[in-house]
């Protein structure tokens, strides 16, 4: 059986589930503090390697690369796919997680599993066919 979003605070062992959210949280945080350091790292190794040999600028510190990073982030955007795009995945998942969506089943989400089965995916398909035109 599938599991859904509508339904009990706990899990299958009896733990809230806000403390298995709390810890993804708290990982990918500490993930992404990581990365953004050894990015650092290798834009001041890259700094110092290349463009002082080749421009003969002054060498740059860590802190100095680090804020390279964000100046360049906020100059130029990006690092994230499509993070401006409208049909972005946030936007996507916004909608797919509104309450109405989620619960609208009322825990009858085998009985919308057979129904996705047999009459969904038909429709779906014949909804793009009709809108290709």
């Amino acid at each position: 059986m599938k599991k859904h979003f509508c339904g009990s605070m706990r899990d299958e062992n009896g733990r809230l589930k806000i403390y298995k959210v709390a810890g993804m949280i708290a990982a990918g945080i500490a993930i992404a503090v990581i990365f953004a350091f050894l990015f650092a790292f290798l834009v001041q190794y890259l700094w110092n390697t290349v463009l002082v040999k080749i421009f003969s600028i002054k060498i740059i510190t860590f802190w100095q690369a680090f804020g390279l990073i964000i100046l360049a982030k906020i100059l130029f955007g990006g690092f994230g796919k499509n993070s401006h795009h409208p049909h972005s995945r946030y936007k996507y998942k916004k909608i797919m997680m509104n309450d109405e969506f989620i619960c609208d089943v009322d825990g009858n989400w085998d009985k919308y599993s057979e129904f996705w089965e047999n009459k969904g995916k038909s429709a779906w398909k014949e909804y793009l066919e009709k809108n290709e035109e």
